[in-house]
């Protein structure tokens, strides 16, 4: 018989020892709410007042408040009020001067191509920018190529919101909210061989899973569409603006191969590229430890990204700049309004339970099966990184800026954020579940029901960066009624 790997032995154990505690009966003199304490918001958690979900978009964009703070702030006015727009404006519209395609390209799909575009990119699940036609919000005027003649090229790139804004399930928007429907490998392949197709390269040059994504572009487009949309986009790459995108059919296939809601960062067209084929689910930024958490936990620091080796907020922000923008122009300094905004947010609230009974049942059970073995430090976190055979989650992730796996980050990178390569997968933050359509590193378990195997046991995908194994645990130990209310206790979190 294989040995259960600590963690879940420790649970296994608990699991016996307490008997009908694990039936949901609890013991009426326990402060379960105590033992649980860690998963509530930080203490002092400061938004400043702003609207940061709403089921009105534009009060979410503080009714264009945002705009001209950080001119404010770099002007001086450094008071909190202040601080948070200016940031919550790098949220939506900072780029940073990082790259992407031509803006024209961006505008002209999302105005026109309403079938397989989507007004403003929605039918790859981004939300349209109100106040940019074509346009969603995630993308931004990032800078100006030069053109022969003088005359500007406009880049767009992507920003905080492209991943971190989405719709909720109740059709609120929320700031910090992973957008699980976001197909960007289908916008990415759209972006990157839409322009190459229509100037004349062939579909044989590319993989056919690729073209397949892109095909009901190029059914839609008519022929003034088309027309119009060459003649914005020849003199732009003449001038040597080339579309993002990579031309390797291998890294083509893997892009299309991404579920909605999951990217692998370092693959081109992205640089650096660290030769993996990892995508990882997009995460929710709520309620990040603070120092003070951290301290108490014992945690060498906020242990962000899937791997847990990113420092924190202010390192990975500086990360990101360094890599993908123009930190001459945006040193650390001047990302501190976006740090300050990102660690203020606040997990939306869930909606009020059918059973509360069931909630708590499922609350005692959460508690007397050892959860909080993995998921007691800020949030539901992790305090350290677990080994792949501890889980049993896919473990291409232990390759992540680490290919040939000699410990030393590969392509001239640090370890992401001021942190440290780990080889393992951390425990994610519990808040905001109920929202989450996709789980696991790799977003490859739909949903609670899915992770708990209610209907449909696991694994069913084995391919390497892919698969859905892992926690198996939860879909072998406990009863349908016990699933059902560690469910209902998670999704109030």
């Amino acid at each position: 018989m294989t040995p259960l790997p600590r963690p879940r032995l420790l649970a296994a154990a608990l699991a016996l020892a307490v008997g009908s505690a694990c039936a949901g009966d609890a013991d009426a003199t326990r402060d379960l709410d105590a033992e649980l304490a860690a998963l509530a918001a930080p203490p002092g958690l400061d938004d400043g007042g702003l609207t940061n979900v709403s089921a009105d978009l534009d009060a979410v964009l503080e009714r264009g408040a945002i705009f001209g703070a950080c001119d404010r702030w770099d002007a001086g006015e450094r008071d909190r009020e202040t601080t948070l727009l200016c940031g919550k404006w790098m949220f939506f519209y900072g780029t940073f001067r990082g790259a992407g395609p031509p803006q024209v390209l961006l505008e002209m799909l999302g105005r026109e191509l309403p079938a397989s575009v989507g007004h403003g990119w929605s039918g790859v699940g981004q939300i349209p920018d109100p106040y940019h036609d074509g346009l969603p919000l995630g993308w931004a005027p990032s800078y100006d190529a030069a053109r022969p003649g003088g005359e500007p090229a406009p880049i767009a790139a992507m920003t905080c919101a492209g991943c971190h804004f989405a719709q909720l399930p109740d059709g609120r928007y929320a700031v910090g909210a992973p957008n699980t429907r976001f197909d960007y490998g289908r916008q990415l392949l759209t972006l990157s061989l839409l322009p190459r197709l229509l100037t004349g390269e062939p579909a044989s040059a590319h993989a056919p899973e690729a073209v397949a994504e892109v095909q009901p572009v190029l059914d839609e487009l008519g022929d003034d569409t088309r027309q119009r949309l060459l003649a914005a986009l020849v003199p732009i790459l003449q001038a040597g603006v080339t579309p993002p995108g990579a031309t390797d059919p291998d890294v083509e296939r893997a892009q299309a191969g991404w579920r909605p809601g999951t990217l692998d960062t370092f693959m081109a067209p992205l640089q650096p590229d660290d030769g993996v084929d990892i995508p990882t689910r997009i995460m929710a930024l709520w309620e990040i430890a603070t120092d003070e958490e951290l301290a108490a936990h014992g945690m060498p620091h906020a242990m962000l990204g899937w791997a847990g080796g990113s420092a924190g907020v202010a390192e990975f922000v500086d990360f990101f700049v360094t890599w993908f923008g123009d930190r001459e122009a945006w040193p650390p300094e001047r990302q501190a309004p976006l740090v300050a905004f990102v660690r203020s947010l606040r997990r939306p609230t869930p909606p009020a339970p059918a059973d509360q009974a069931e909630v708590e049942r499922g609350k005692a059970l959460f508690v007397d099966s050892g959860c909080l073995g993995c998921h007691g430090g800020p949030r539901g976190g992790s305090t350290r990184a677990y080994g792949f055979d501890e889980i049993g989650t896919d473990d291409a992730l232990a390759r992540f800026m680490d290919p040939d796996g000699d410990g030393v980050p590969c392509c001239g990178l640090d370890a992401g954020g001021g942190g440290q390569l780990t080889r393992g997968v951390k425990s994610p933050r519990l808040v905001g579940l109920w929202a989450q359509p996709r789980l696991l590193h790799d977003g490859a378990v739909d949903g609670l029901d899915g992770l708990f195997c209610v209907t449909t046991a696991r694994p069913t995908v084995t391919a390497a960066g892919y698969g859905d194994g892992g926690h198996l645990d939860l879909c072998e130990r406990f009863s349908p009624g016990e699933k059902a209310a560690l469910i209902a206790f998670l999704e109030t979190l």
